[in-house]
């Protein structure tokens, strides 16, 4: 296949902590891809905090041993819990086995059987366009109407999700390296920069303002969205979406349930055929994200942020329940 690499198939990175059944359905839905066999499949387990999440922890990896239907399953575990440090030992040995590309997702994501296929061929097929940071199989075209002519087809957002996103090792470490934490804060303050977010849903700003004001660690997927903002890069998204988050439940660690993402998942059970087409700003797409990050609860937290008042409403909010 043309888009298999001299070395080979992107490797999978799923991180998990103490959700058995997420985590099951995760693997089992990826297994489905054809192409897991050709796949070493990267996982990274922390350690449990209390006995319960600790049981929880050992059902896990005693499920990883019995999974068969990868070239290849890595575990990097600990018996301790690393506050999560024991990603950054997962990404630092995916590095050390010289893999150009990765394919990354959470424990709470599943897949439609041609996920792979989709992520690999796209890699390969944006690898040297220089207007593309990464690959997203989830999107949210698909909570909307979309023409039966799109959907077959991709199109282009500056904004970055990790629901089930593949990216180019090299070129996200450079920009990570390139940009520093204290840096980005500081733009937050610039009026352009706060345009683009906007352009793409009202929900960032007031959260990222909460962020600067404390002087916190951006966390990844805001970094990496300020990032593509910075260099005018941009993600590629499928108007069919190849994943979905089945996380958003209450059951996950920054995550709260919600009931936005309420949908019949049996589209994830057909394969939708694609056209990969070249980067063009006529296919750069906004608006799905512009509506749906702009519900009445993202209106009031804007204003409060206008207003100055966010970050004394955010932390007023356990009181007000």
């Amino acid at each position: 296949m043309n888009y298999v690499t001299d070395k080979g198939y992107a490797p999978v990175f799923i991180s998990v902590y103490d959700r058995v059944n997420h985590f099951k359905q995760c693997i089992e839905t990826l297994s489905k891809c054809e192409e897991a066999k050709n796949t070493t499949l990267y996982i990274s387990s922390d350690q449990g905090i209390d006995p319960l999440s600790k049981e929880k922890v050992n059902k896990i990896r005693m499920y990883i041993e019995e999974i068969k239907a990868f070239k290849e399953v890595v575990l990097v575990s600990s018996e301790k819990n690393t506050k999560g440090k024991i990603i950054r030992d997962c990404y630092k040995l995916i590095r050390e086995n010289n893999y150009d590309r990765l394919i990354r997702a959470e424990d709470d994501i599943i897949f439609s059987s041609d996920f792979l296929c989709f992520m690999n061929e796209s890699l390969s097929t944006y690898e040297n366009c220089e207007n593309i940071y990464s690959i997203s199989g989830f999107s949210h075209s698909t909570l909307f109407d979309v023409p039966d002519e799109k959907k077959n087809k991709v199109y282009f957002a500056q904004r970055y999700n990790p629901w089930g996103t593949g990216f180019w090792i090299k070129k996200r470490k450079d920009l990570k390296n390139k940009y520093s934490n204290e840096y980005l804060i500081q733009v937050l303050r610039n009026t352009d920069i706060k345009n683009k977010l906007n352009a793409y849903g009202l929900d960032r700003l007031p959260q990222l303002s909460r962020i600067a004001s404390k002087k916190m660690i951006i966390p990844s997927d805001y970094r990496n969205g300020l990032i593509m903002i910075l260099e005018n890069l941009y993600t590629v998204y499928p108007y069919t979406s190849k994943t979905w988050n089945i996380g958003l439940d209450g059951s996950g660690l920054r995550t709260k349930k919600s009931n936005r993402f309420d949908i019949d998942l049996k589209f994830l059970e057909k394969t939708q055929s694609y056209v990969l087409s070249p980067f063009s700003e006529d296919q750069i797409e906004n608006r799905f994200y512009k509506e749906f990050f702009s519900s009445n609860r993202d209106k009031i937290k804007y204003l409060l942020y206008k207003s100055g008042l966010y970050n004394l409403a955010y932390h007023l909010k356990p009181y007000l329940k």
